[in-house]
């Protein structure tokens, strides 16, 4: 299957979906925006769900993924609208807590854990399906980049 590529009104339509996430008050919607807004710059989706606070350098405009693909640890380099995004994503009044423990995920699921890539996936199918980008289950279409 050759490979969809996303335009940015798909990026923006996706995002604007994961916004409305639930439940109400949560910060459900803001983390998983913005964990799409970080891979669809330039970061693979692994990345995002696999740094933590420790490895955020915006300063350099990098994270640190540690014991990623093959256990390996690298550093992503960010554009600086991703970093921009990142610091706002990373402010206390919207993500409380993140730097109170170096080792914390920066990206928590709804659960207050790290994301696993398979729930991710499932979670980024059902929002492609949602704005319209993918059939129902079962059926070939976009996936996570």
């Amino acid at each position: 299957m050759a490979p969809y590529i996303y335009t940015r009104q798909d990026i923006c339509r996706i995002m604007a979906a994961a916004r409305q996430l639930g439940p109400p008050g949560s910060l459900r919607p803001v983390v998983v925006a913005n964990l799409i807004g970080l891979f669809t710059r330039q970061a693979s989706v692994s990345g995002g769900i696999e740094f933590d606070a420790a490895g955020c350098d915006l300063q350099r405009r990098v994270i640190e993924v540690r014991e990623g693909k093959f256990r390996k640890s690298r550093y992503v380099p960010l554009s600086s609208s991703a970093a921009a995004q990142l610091a706002k994503y990373l402010r206390p009044t919207v993500v409380p807590r993140v730097f109170d423990c170096p080792a914390a995920p920066v990206f928590l699921n709804i659960l207050g854990t790290r994301h696993g890539h398979p729930g991710f996936v499932t979670l980024f199918l059902d929002l492609l399906r949602s704005v319209g980008l993918r059939g129902p289950k079962g059926q070939p279409g976009p996936r996570i980049p």
